[in-house]
Parts: C-alpha cells; sequence; structure tokens
C-alpha cells in the first residue's frame, strides 16, 4: 500500500498506483501480479468512472476490520472479532498475470468464483 497516495484527487494514474498486489510463491519468492487502484476514502460504487463498461469490474469490501493500516479480520454478526470495522472505497485490479476472471477481476479466480463481481 502506499497510503500517501490515498486521497491524493488522482485516479486511475499510472504514476499514483496506491497499491500492488503480489503473489508468494510456495518457495517464498515473490511475483508482481496486479497494481490496484483505489478512489479516495468517502467515494462509493455510485462514484467509480465508466473507463470500460462491463470490461472494468470495480469492488469494495463492506466486511474488513482493521487495526492501523492493517486488515485482522472480517466481520462475524456484524462485529469485529478484534479491530475496528472501516469500509473502502471502490478500487479495481489490473492484472498483468493471467487471471482466469479477467484483467481487471478482483482477487476471485484466487479461490473464489469468478460470479463474485461487483459492477457499477
Amino acid at each position: 500500500m502506499r497510503w500517501d497516495l490515498l486521497n491524493d484527487g488522482r485516479e486511475l494514474d499510472p504514476d499514483a498506483i496506491e497499491s500492488i498486489v503480489l503473489t508468494v510463491h510456495p518457495d517464498g519468492t515473490k511475483q508482481v501480479s496486479s497494481a490496484m487502484y483505489i478512489l479516495d476514502t468517502g467515494r462509493t460504487m455510485a462514484d467509480v468512472p465508466d473507463i470500460a463498461g462491463e470490461l472494468t469490474t470495480w469492488h469494495d469490501h463492506q466486511n474488513l476490520c482493521w487495526e492501523g493500516g492493517r486488515v485482522v479480520g472480517v466481520l462475524r454478526d456484524g462485529r469485529c472479532p478484534r479491530g475496528d470495522f472501516r469500509p473502502t472505497p471502490p478500487m479495481i485490479h489490473v492484472w498483468i498475470v493471467p487471471n482466469e476472471c479477467g484483467p481487471f477481476a478482483g482477487l476471485v479466480g484466487f479461490g473464489e468464483p469468478c460470479d463474485h463481481q461487483h459492477r457499477p
């Protein structure tokens, strides 16, 4: 995560990618797999830009528990077992490795079905 790039007013700027997703291989090596662009805090799915219609699958997370800048759990029965609930603003992945669900899918295809998509 590049926390300094959140809330900077720039969207989808290749010179200001908010997060990079790494794949950790069984031998411990890491591979850059995806750029993740994140809209500013307070933005919702109603605010996502239409950059390629159905090809771009924006998503957010409405169930994460945080301690500082780290996810430490998910809501259970509406409560965080640890940390505090904070919804995320919308985000989109741009995969540079093959993803069975497409180049803009969320983390689906990595243990989740492809139909777990959120579109504006």
